[in-house]
């Protein structure tokens, strides 16, 4: 009689917790979400943005490396998305919301490790839909950092599950996410050592680590990762040059300036990477974030993990406050942040430690299906509004109209060198003509094996035929390639409208040479 009086909301939000809190139903959910995502962001966008079409330019052929600046574990599995969607927007976003799926899958499996309660671990998993940067941005932006997302989780599951058991299989799992975590991102090191220290500094999962069988989990990541390593010193130099940029501050004074602004940006990018979810945790948790009581003499196994995400956490944050200042680092970019995706975790722990109660949980259960109500009509509301307000619309610009007119200008095949500035034409372009070789001026050392007969060469760049992108691509074509193109060598325009309504026109020019010119072919 007291449910059927209550107020439709709380009726509302207790049918919403008992559906998501009823076992398979989280899988069921994020399986829906994310297979419809992909099938809106592929079907409905006829652009990719820089990080997507930078993939498929690099994966126009295998090496154990691409550039210096990222991993290539990201890269090949694109490659091997290719083989079933072939050069195309669906095999890049194969691998985003793949991706995304097992984020959130791992942090349901961690979680289902760490609670004695289902509701928290759902609730923990549910959690990033409450980060901008993971449930929206990810969507749009980022490659690696989403993989490197998928294997932080991975890898403290992977402990999680050596907690339980000591059999050769964990220690596989854990070689595994370490090494595939530093195909990820070069920073996964910082987080392999704080994992570590995490464990040593726990009596369990200490005598985990100092068992002989971790020999198991340190040759897998040795072996997954030698062959990019090897290649990696190889460009040892190039690297430097990357990388000095950031420790360019010269002198005490300006070096502890670039470091105290480091410091500064690395709590705004800390605050920043954990919005709105915080201020959401803030409102349902309340008592999560008062001083819990003190540890019991017979510790519980959830006092145990909190204490372990602490030192996580501390070790993690310490290690990067050292190196920035250390490096004179002044700048640290929010995305950087992605290693707080198991933040929520650690807080449901703090929820299960403190008095949480019934009716919180259903609340920030009602929050969070709400929040991926709002992802799923998101990206459709975004096709449909984005071209009347955008700037760049870069995901919106008429590629198949330009391959049109480029088919009929008389390119069949070849080499494209796209420049790179506004737009990312590069990946778009070879997704437009996945049979071409398609160089980027970004990239222009990624370059993939020329056809078996020669080929013509097509240079395009954004905006009018007399533009910074013109002579930035002709003198590409000249020094990579041995072309001879005049760097008054005029191009010719192409114009086509948006496809969603809009009367807006966009520009690019190309210029069109013969077949067997130089070695772009």
């Amino acid at each position: 009689m007291a449910d059927r009086a209550a107020p439709f909301p709380r009726r509302l939000s207790a049918a919403n917790a008992d559906f998501l809190f009823a076992p398979g139903r989280f899988t069921l959910l994020i399986s829906l979400l994310f297979a419809a995502l992909f099938i809106f962001k592929s079907a409905l966008f006829p652009g990719m943005g820089g990080d997507d079409g930078e993939q498929l330019i690099f994966a126009q052929y295998f090496d154990w490396g691409y550039d210096v600046r990222n991993p290539p574990l990201y890269t090949w599995l694109v490659i091997a998305a290719q083989e079933a969607f072939g050069a195309s927007a669906w095999a890049v976003n194969a691998v985003k919301f793949a991706l995304l799926w097992l984020l959130y899958w791992f942090l349901y499996r961690a979680g289902l490790e760490v609670f004695d309660d289902r509701r928290l671990a759902v609730l923990a998993a549910l959690s990033p839909l409450l980060i901008f940067h993971i449930a929206w941005d990810s969507l749009i932006g980022f490659s690696h950092s989403i993989l490197a997302a998928v294997l932080y989780a991975a890898a403290v599951y992977a402990v999680l599950r050596l907690d339980k058991t000591d059999h050769p299989l964990a220690y596989a799992g854990l070689g595994a996410a370490m090494g595939f975590g530093i195909l990820s991102k070069y920073a996964f090191v910082f987080f392999i050592v704080a994992l570590l220290a995490a464990c040593l500094c726990d009596h369990r999962l200490r005598k985990r680590v100092l068992n002989p069988r971790i020999l198991i989990t340190l040759l897998i990541a040795a072996a997954v990762t030698a062959p990019h390593l090897h290649w990696l010193y190889a460009r040892h130099a190039e690297m430097a040059q990357e990388i000095a940029p950031a420790l360019s501050a010269s002198g005490l004074g300006p070096h502890l300036l670039a470091a105290g602004k480091g410091v500064l940006s690395t709590i705004k990018a800390i605050v920043g990477f954990l919005l709105p979810l915080i201020v959401f945790l803030a409102i349902f948790f309340t008592p999560a974030w008062k001083r819990l009581p003190a540890s019991n003499p017979a510790e519980s196994d959830t006092q145990r993990f909190h204490r372990f995400f602490i030192i996580l956490f501390a070790v993690l944050i310490g290690l990067m406050v050292a190196f920035i200042a250390i490096g004179g680092i002044s700048r640290v970019r929010t995305h950087y942040m992605f290693a707080l995706i198991l933040v929520p975790l650690f807080f449901f722990l703090r929820v299960r430690l403190s008095d949480f109660g019934e009716a919180r949980l259903r609340r920030y259960a009602a929050a969070t299906s709400l929040a991926a109500l709002i992802v799923f009509f998101g990206l459709p509301v975004k096709y449909a509004a984005e071209p009347f307000t955008c700037g760049k619309c870069e995901h919106h610009l008429p590629y198949a109209a330009f391959a049109d007119q480029i088919e009929k200008a008389g390119f069949r095949t070849g080499t494209i060198l796209a420049y790179w500035h506004p737009y990312p034409i590069a990946g778009n372009l070879r997704a437009a003509f996945p049979k071409a070789r398609v160089i980027s001026a970004k990239h222009p050392d990624i370059v993939p094996p020329p056809g078996a007969t020669p080929g013509q060469c097509l240079l395009i760049w954004s905006g009018p035929p007399a533009s910074p992108g013109a002579g930035a691509t002709i003198a590409l074509a000249n020094k990579h390639f041995g072309t001879d193109f005049d760097p008054s060598t005029p191009g010719t325009a192409l114009s086509a409208r948006l496809s969603t309504g809009t009367h807006r026109t966009y520009r690019l020019s190309y210029i069109l040479a013969a077949e067997g010119r130089g070695q772009c072919r």
